[in-house]
C-alpha cells in the first residue's frame, strides 16, 4: 500500500527509513547527508560495504542502526558527480524489489522514502519513479509512506 504525506522521512516512526544512494561510499548531500548525521553507524557500515563489494548497482543493503530502525541503502545510482541522470531506472527497481524480499522476510511492515526519490540529485523522472514504486509497493503488504517534506 502506498500513503502519500506531508512529512520529514527521517523523522516518521517506521520499520525502515529507505534512501536512493550511490555505489560509491559518499553521503555527501540530500537525505543521504541527513542519515550520514543522524545515524553515523549505518553510514559506516554502508562505506565498508562499497569499499568491499562490487556489483552493488540494484540491490539494498538493509542496516539496523543502533537506535533500532532499519535505514535500507538502495542503490539506484552507480556514480554521485556531475550532472544529468545519474539514477538507472532498472537497477532501481531491482533494488526496491529486493528490499520488498528483505522487509517481509524480517516482517517490517512500514516503510517512509523520499518524495521524488532519485530525482533530485539523481536527476531522475518523477513520473517514471511514482510508477515503479507503485508497481512494487501498491499493492503490497507493506505500507511505503512516500515522505513530502516542506518547511
Amino acid at each position: 500500500m502506498i500513503k502519500y504525506i506531508n512529512a520529514d522521512a527521517t523523522k516518521i516512526d517506521v520499520d525502515v527509513l529507505g534512501h536512493q544512494c550511490n555505489t560509491k561510499g559518499v553521503m555527501g548531500a540530500g537525505i543521504a547527508k541527513t542519515i550520514k548525521q543522524l545515524y553515523p553507524d549505518v553510514y559506516k557500515k554502508y562505506r565498508f560495504y562499497c569499499m568491499d563489494n562490487t556489483g552493488l548497482l540494484g540491490t539494498t543493503q538493509l542496516v539496523k542502526s543502533k537506535e533500532g530502525k532499519y535505514i535500507a541503502n538502495i542503490f539506484g545510482q552507480d556514480d554521485y558527480r556531475g550532472r544529468g541522470l545519474k539514477t538507472n531506472y532498472k537497477a532501481l527497481r531491482k533494488a526496491l524489489e529486493e528490499l520488498q524480499y528483505k522487509m517481509i522476510e524480517l516482517n517490517l511492515k512500514t516503510l517512509a522514502i523520499p518524495y521524488q526519490i532519485g530525482c533530485g540529485l539523481g536527476g531522475g523522472d518523477w513520473e517514471i519513479v511514482d510508477q515503479i514504486i507503485n508497481d512494487i509497493f501498491g499493492e503490497s503488504s507493506i505500507t511505503c509512506y512516500i515522505c513530502k517534506f516542506e518547511v
